[in-house]
């Protein structure tokens, strides 16, 4: 009996992690399998519950040995129109993401606002990176901030032969 309360418990858990909450922002997706020379593309994602995304500043770090990403951000469905900005650092493994709206994107728990496009370098030995986004600031068109701010990362495996 102990261990089935155990389990249920823990199932439980799993899956209140899972779910998205106003204020979230995330990878998408969360893991990818790649090769030395393969692109990739990661969208982010927005969930701002019942309030229009009026802005972001959004921070990401990377293994910059294991994933490198284009300089220029391509805008998703739903990016922000009054003004965006983007510092991709490659040799720093950092990129600096800020959007603004005067009057709001929204209201949705999956707003994709931005898209990174990435490869592994050629010369990438096999490893994983760990991308961690920090969702520095999340407001709506009001300026009052949604929910509480929160960054899901992702992970990219390097693995195998690079491509010729």
């Amino acid at each position: 009996m102990p261990k089935r309360t155990l389990i249920a418990t823990l199932v439980g858990l799993a899956s209140a992690t899972a779910l998205a909450a106003p204020g979230d922002v995330q990878l998408e997706p969360a893991s990818l399998r790649i090769i030395p020379g393969q692109n990739f593309a990661l969208n982010v994602v927005v969930d701002s519950g019942a309030e229009k995304l009026g802005g972001y500043t959004l921070e990401l770090s990377y293994d910059r040995n294991l994933v490198q990403f284009d300089t220029t951000v391509a805008t998703g469905a739903d990016a922000l129109s009054t003004a965006n900005v983007y510092n991709v650092e490659n040799d720093k493994g950092t990129i600096k993401m800020t959007g603004l709206d005067v009057t709001g994107k929204g209201p949705g728990g999956n707003l994709h606002i931005l898209t990174l496009n990435g490869m592994a370098p050629t010369d990438a030995a096999p490893g994983t990176a760990t991308l961690k986004l920090n969702a520095v600031s999340l407001i709506n068109e009001m300026a009052d901030t949604i929910g509480t701010p929160s960054g899901q990362g992702a992970t990219i495996v390097v693995t195998g032969p690079m491509l010729k």
